[in-house]
């Protein structure tokens, strides 16, 4: 490539940066996590040399799309340019797609944690209001001493919202017969 053709593609370089605020190249390699090498191959009108990554780190860097930057530094013909622009839709669209999936698994997982997490505290949970109970009736007795030992499970349970886990009662009511005074 001529040494013209290099100083066009500085140019235009230039061009973008500015209004960005990059004064050097060394600022829009930071910017966008790229050499300064991979700067100068995009200078020296080499843009189809790089790979996909760069491009869309130097496209998201510039604030343009990765089809203004190939047409801005290469002679790509725009149709293929055009081609490519439904690609970038699509792989933007599966993108937002995979967001939503890993925020529903993330979901999951949280309620999996939690309701495992709860499995194994329901004799806990179970015992635990009587003991407390009973420990402060009688503040003589040294269990009262371990009640704020247990405040941040507590504060954990009271944070999840337990009293009920997705609808599912936590444990079962215990009933005793009531003996009716009419019979005896």
């Amino acid at each position: 490539m001529t040494s013209s053709s290099h100083q066009d593609c500085t140019q235009r370089l230039q061009q973008l940066m500015q209004p960005l605020g990059f004064s050097t190249y060394k600022q829009l390699s930071l910017s966008a996590g790229v050499s300064e090498k991979l700067l100068r191959r995009l200078r020296q009108g080499q843009v189809l040399q790089l790979r996909g990554e760069t491009l869309l780190k130097l496209a998201q860097a510039l604030q343009v799309s990765v089809n203004e930057l190939l047409a801005t530094f290469s002679s790509v013909s725009l149709p293929a340019v055009s081609q490519s622009e439904g690609e970038e839709a699509a792989l933007r669209q599966e993108y937002q797609r995979l967001q939503q999936q890993l925020e529903q698994q993330r979901d999951t997982l949280r309620q999996e944690f939690q309701q495992s997490s709860l499995q194994l505290l329901e004799s806990w949970l179970v015992q635990w209001p009587t003991a407390a109970y009973a420990a402060q009736q009688n503040q003589q007795l040294p269990a009262v001493r371990l009640l704020p030992l247990v405040r941040p499970v507590e504060q954990l349970l009271q944070e999840w919202g337990v009293d009920r886990q997705a609808d599912k009662l936590l444990y079962r009511a215990k009933v005793s017969p009531v003996s009716n005074p009419q019979k005896a």
